[in-house]
């Protein structure tokens, strides 16, 4: 539902922050997941929430400096990535106590006090969408962040609330398996426009009544992201000409959250916003179409390219 007033979007905010849950929220490029969490981040800082938390570990995957071309190296520069993200957040780094980082970082999350660590991660789903290409280099990314989640599952006494933001959850199913990811915001009405700019005509819809939609806060740029590119091509191993029309589904089979090398294409194409849905009946059942001309002419073109 769209927000009367500020502060009616912020006392939601609030309201999820004080769960003290495992949220995750998808949404396409250039619907500000990164402002998003900026948000979410002085709304801690600001003493508004119960029981504040007096740390932030921010983590944005993106940022992991790593050739995704090499077959080599990735365990080296994610544990450089989360040193950094860890030191920001108040951790000292101590070498000499222990031989492997993350166990090192295990016991210092495990000596925090309770509820006294906000985390935010920020495209989470960024190292295994630019691996599915690799086969051998996403199974070796998979385990290592599988590894890092499992130890934040195994210390998270110390968190007060967690955030995760990413393209699509379905690159990520092993993960949300691991980390107990409890709460996924993605289709959920009263969170439908938490991103974008509320609008009745809007091209967006991610409500699972159908009821609100949204235009996204940033102009579609007319080519995709590498990162859209290759979940976009793995759509297309199963998509046909259908999609360039409206057309009727199970609803399940927008909201799928399986793995992205075996989802319908059509919840992909819609997580990544090249579809949206129209229209949402009873019997469970959903519209879906090309959101608008610039995404349809996308597909067009990515359908030319598979034929």
């Amino acid at each position: 539902m769209p927000y009367s007033t500020e502060n009616d979007r912020t006392s939601l905010l609030i309201h999820l922050i004080d769960s003290g849950c495992k949220h995750f929220l998808a949404r396409p490029t250039g619907f500000g997941k990164t402002a998003f969490l900026d948000e979410l981040e002085a709304l801690y800082r600001s003493g508004a929430v119960r029981m504040a938390p007096n740390r932030i570990l921010r983590l944005d995957f993106s940022k992991i400096a790593f050739d995704y071309d090499a077959e080599v190296g990735f365990q080296e520069a994610f544990e450089a990535f989360v040193l950094r993200s860890f030191e920001a957040a108040g951790y000292v780094d101590r070498p000499e106590t222990n031989g492997v980082l993350l166990y090192r970082i295990a016991k210092w999350l495990r000596d925090l006090p309770v509820v006294s660590l906000a985390v935010l991660i920020d495209n989470y789903d960024t190292p295994l969408i630019r691996a599915l290409p690799n086969p051998k280099l996403y199974q070796e990314i998979l385990r290592e962040l599988s590894i890092f989640y499992a130890i934040l599952k195994s210390e998270d006494g110390c968190q007060h609330s967690v955030w995760m933001t990413g393209l699509t959850r379905a690159a990520g199913c092993d993960i949300f398996d691991t980390y107990n990811v409890t709460v996924d915001l993605t289709w959920t009405p009263d969170c439908a426009a938490l991103f974008g700019i509320p609008n009745p005509n809007g091209a967006y819809c991610f409500d699972l009544l159908g009821k609100t939609r949204v235009d996204a806060p940033h102009k579609r740029p007319e080519k995709l992201t590498e990162l859209e590119t290759i979940l976009v091509d793995c759509a297309f191993t199963h998509a046909d000409r259908s999609i360039l029309e409206p057309q009727r589904l199970p609803l399940r089979y927008v909201t799928d959250t399986c793995d992205v090398r075996t989802i319908r294409p059509e919840g992909l194409l819609t997580q990544l916003g090249l579809l949206s849905i129209q229209e949402v009946d009873r019997n469970e059942s959903v519209i879906v179409a090309p959101a608008d001309e610039c995404a349809k002419a996308i597909l067009e073109q990515e359908l030319q390219q598979t034929q």
